[in-house]
């Protein structure tokens, strides 16, 4: 780097120099003559002169070109600072532009030394030398900033010794400043200062044109974006997702962090929080009154609100205390004059604010995302409506296939009378047409107070046989009705359906908590529906509906309902089938022992009639047998001349008449004689 010249390295200008390049600037001189040493130095002055201001005239060429040939802004001031570092004898060269929204200079570019020029970066204006620059639009040189009496920001950096400063203008408005500082003493001449202001005027227009170019770029580009965010969103129609799609294309058009938006719902007359894309937390479902916060107010005016810093606004919700919310901007969503909800775009202050034109893009986009919401609501309802009908259609199929079923289920247990057949229909019929996988289904006896009599279906034997050895008690074994912690008694007190999903609630206390949960798993179920079987406000039995799944949905409830209704008329009717049955077995048996009885009592007057015969026959034939007997008896121990044959005569006779004497002793107790020979009739046995 060559050394800039100063005062005391000046000479006479008329001197000239013998070298080439400087033979090419200068006329030659007359051919006779000699030049003196006067003459020599005032010409190599010259040639120092001609070759620095070629050097100027080259870099703002450099710098001219580069502005035309280009309108981006980056480009054009990286090209202005590299072709001016070596114009000055200093360590760095920076373009400082205006941050109006933060009242700041923002360094956006820079050569040299890099710890200069970072600490040169985000002044404020009030507070730094190259603001009071910016505010006076004068150029400013402090060739020793250390010792400056001016407490400003550059003035405590006591390393730093020459900050030449020339603004960046363009007619009255000043945009930047072009800067150079060096930490070491450096002399910079007013020719040093011309050229730094020349620098600073293309550099001024260069900064303009960019900027105008920038800002009709954006517009166009947002234009462009506006409208096919436009095309995007009203081409969806699914509500959630126009929601999502408008959050992102506002975030990106206004090129911010996230943002939100609220839906107003005029039956609860708030807003409610509906998509929520900021970064850092998730903000659905948040409601704000009208008039509350940021997004309240928007709908409430109507109109769009800018906020540079949320945390220390005065109207902010206490909903959002203490979150790290910073810029902010909300634009009403409006349709057919009304509005419908608000929508709020987030950014960090420290990097950036929203401007006038921002809001303007929002607004612009507002009007085009509520068009695209009202169609997508319009669709939601549409489309809900139609799903209610669909519902309702195959609902209504659903009760008639339900109702169907009933009826056949109905006329399936109807027809059974006897109590183990109505009881085992019942609990096929739940497992065949209500989608149940195991049922249950126990009687009430009234006389022993009991619930019990259990018929299963939908259980193999095999399980049945592992299931009761679990229990430790057959499955047939009765609970008490005072049993108070059983849901099955506790459901025939309520009348109301019960659910569980613990086998022991259903059997306790029967069985233990282990073994009803072994039983539970061994059967594989979830659920089981207890549902009373009430006939007459009597509890008539009770089943245990079982299912595999989860949950039972409310329509198979209601079809177990019904079905319960029909099941305990059909154990009503068993029990009084029961009760007709045993009465006529009672009526039969009665009639049995009656017939018995007056068969008993002909019998017995017969036999009274044969007995009282069989007493005047006695005493008719006593009499004269006696006589016989004891003559006889009498002849057999007086005579002892008696003949062999006479003898044994009256030895016969005595035989004779004491066989008729037994005769006609058995005649006392006819009935006690009586045998039944074949063909069932009874004869007087007197032998």
């Amino acid at each position: 780097m060559k050394k800039a010249l100063t005062p005391n390295d000046t000479t006479n200008p008329r001197e000239t120099t013998s070298s080439s390049t400087e033979q090419a600037l200068q006329p030659p001189p007359p051919p006779q003559l000699r030049t003196s040493p006067e003459q020599t130095e005032t010409v190599a002055e010259k040639t120092v002169a001609l070759e620095r201001r070629n050097r100027e005239l080259a870099a703002l060429n450099a710098i001219a070109t580069a502005i035309s040939q280009s309108l981006d802004l980056s480009q054009v001031l990286e090209t202005a600072v590299e072709q001016a570092l070596p114009l000055f004898d200093v360590e760095a060269v920076v373009v400082l532009l205006v941050d109006e929204n933060a009242g700041s200079l923002r360094l956006r570019a820079a050569r040299g030394t890099p710890s200069i020029t970072r600490n040169l970066d985000g002044l404020k204006l009030e507070e730094s030398l190259c603001g009071q620059v910016v505010l006076t639009g004068q150029p400013l040189v402090a060739r020793d900033v250390a010792h400056d009496p001016r407490a400003l920001a550059e003035t405590q950096q006591t390393d730093l010794s020459l900050l030449a400063l020339t603004p960046l203008k363009v007619r009255s408005r000043v945009l930047g400043v072009l800067g150079v500082a060096s930490r070491q003493p450096r002399t910079f001449t007013t020719e040093d200062e011309r050229l730094l202001e020349a620098i600073g005027r293309q550099v001024g227009i260069a900064v303009e044109n960019a900027r105008l170019y920038e800002e009709v770029h954006r517009r166009l580009e947002n234009m462009v974006a506006l409208h096919e965010t436009s095309l995007d969103i009203t081409a969806e129609l699914e509500l959630q997702e126009v929601l999502q799609a408008i959050v992102e294309r506002a975030s990106r058009l206004l090129r911010a962090k996230g943002g939100a938006i609220y839906l107003y719902d005029p039956d609860r007359d708030e807003l409610i929080l509906a998509v929520s894309a900021i970064p850092w937390k998730d903000y659905a479902g948040t409601t704000l009154k009208l008039g509350e916060g940021l997004a309240g107010k928007v709908a409430l005016t109507g109109k769009p609100i800018v906020v540079d810093n949320y945390s220390q606004w005065e109207g902010r919700s206490p909903k959002f205390e203490g979150e790290p919310f910073t810029a902010n901007v909300a634009a009403p969503l409006k349709w057919q004059g009304q509005v419908i909800g608000t929508i709020a775009i987030v950014e960090n202050a420290a990097e950036r604010t929203f401007t006038p034109e921002d809001v303007v893009l929002l607004s612009s986009f507002a009007d085009q995302a509520a068009i695209a919401i009202a169609n997508a609501q319009l669709y939601e309802k549409a489309r809900r409506a139609a799903a209610d009908l669909k519902a309702a259609n195959e609902k209504l199929e659903r009760i008639n296939e339900q109702l169907l079923a009933l009826y056949k289920v109905g006329a399936a247990i109807s027809g059974a009378l006897g109590m183990d057949t109505v009881q085992q229909r019942i609990a096929e019929e739940i497992v065949k047409n209500l989608g149940f996988d195991i049922a249950l289904v126990a009687v009430v006896n009234v006389k022993e107070r009991t619930l019990g009599h259990l018929v299963h279906a939908g259980v193999a034997s095999s399980l049945v046989q592992q299931v009761e050895l679990l229990a430790g008690v057959p499955l047939s074994a009765s609970i008490s009705l005072d049993a108070a912690e059983n849901l099955a008694i506790k459901a025939g007190r309520t009348g109301k359906i019960a659910i569980t999903h613990d086998l022991y609630e259903l059997f306790r206390p029967k069985i233990s908590r282990t073994a009803a949960a072994a039983i539970q798993e061994l059967l594989g179920v979830q659920t089981i529906a207890v549902v009373p079987l009430i006939a007459k406000a009597s509890l008539a039995g009770v089943v245990a509906a079982m299912s595999r799944q989860p949950e039972i949905s409310e329509d198979v409830l209601t079809s177990l309902r019904i079905f319960a209704s029909q099941a305990a008329i059909a154990i009503a009717n068993a029990r009084l089938f029961e009760d007709v049955v045993h009465m006529a077995e009672q009526i039969e048996r009665q009639n049995k022992e009656l017939l018995e009885t007056r068969d008993r009592l002909v019998k017995a007057e017969r036999l009274a009639a044969i007995g009282q015969i069989g007493l005047t026959i006695r005493h008719e034939v006593n009499n004269p047998l006696t006589g016989i007997l004891g003559l006889t008896q009498w002849l057999l121990g007086q005579e002892t001349d008696l003949s062999e044959s006479v003898r044994n005569d009256l030895q016969t006779i005595e035989e004779m008449a004491i066989r008729i004497r037994d005769i006609i002793k058995k005649l006392e107790n006819v009935e006690d004689r009586t045998t039944v020979y074949l063909g069932n009739t009874r004869m007087i046995d007197l032998r």
